[in-house]
């Protein structure tokens, strides 16, 4: 796996819940590409997540966050604390596919707001922050069935960089919560994969349990955003291993 990730055409990501600045710094320290901070399923105010781009970026890597909704105030707050990336949950259709790229690009693409904040360095880098907020990777989360009926629509959507699934959601939208493995769920990724090289737009995933043979299933599969774990999962599965060792 470590071979694999060496010689790696896709970007490596993590997820955060909670905050932990020490443990993030921690993190920071094992090359991720990408770490994505999670602010709809946890509670990490807008005051911490600031603080927690800014260790995330100061280690050269790009900050994502991931809102609580498909929302104008949330994104475009978000968005100004000077993130790299941002991931839209759950885009069931072409509309709400519409409003995230809307709420995500300035004028003429959108209509996000202007405004000295942080991520312009509060006026000083204002213009030159313009000129780069183009390069903002906008991901769509693919988490509902619904959006798999859709697919075809919403990749249509001009100026987004990518989507990622979240198998569990998706498990849940089918009446089969974190039943990942199941036949119907296999299917509807399946569709996933198909119509999404039919449009060349990238893939991701997020594979929260931390098991190496799945992780490689989905690198196989040419997925470009690969994120794997969370940090409480992390803990959870050192301390689990660690005492089946006392144990014995």
């Amino acid at each position: 796996m470590l071979n694999m990730i060496k010689k790696k055409k896709f970007k490596t990501g993590t997820w955060i819940t909670t905050y932990n600045p020490s443990a993030l710094e921690i993190v920071t320290e094992y090359n991720f590409d990408w770490i994505c901070i999670d602010i709809e399923h946890s509670p990490i105010s807008f005051d911490q997540l600031s603080v927690l781009i800014s260790i995330i970026q100061q280690s050269n890597i790009d900050a994502f966050v991931r809102v609580g909704k498909n929302d104008i105030l949330e994104i475009k707050k978000t968005l100004d604390l000077g993130v790299n990336g941002i991931i839209v949950p759950m885009i069931k259709n072409e509309k709400d596919a519409i409003n995230a790229v809307k709420y995500t690009r300035y004028p003429p693409i959108g209509n996000r707001s202007f405004g000295y904040s942080k991520a312009n360095k509060y006026g000083i880098n204002f213009d030159r922050y313009i000129k780069k907020s183009n390069k903002i990777k906008l991901l769509l989360q693919i988490e509902h069935v619904d959006a798999i009926k859709n697919l075809e629509t919403i990749l249509s959507v001009k100026n987004i960089d990518g989507t990622i699934i979240g198998p569990y959601d998706l498990s849940g939208s089918i009446n089969q919560p974190g039943n990942l493995s199941s036949n119907k769920i296999k299917e509807l990724i399946k569709k996933y994969e198909k119509i999404s090289r039919k449009f060349n737009v990238p893939m991701g995933y997020h594979q929260v349990k931390i098991d190496h043979t799945q992780l490689r299933k989905i690198i196989n599969k040419k997925y470009e955003y690969v994120c794997f774990g969370t940090d409480l999962e992390f803990l959870n599965h050192i301390f689990k291993e660690t005492f089946k060792k006392i144990k014995k």
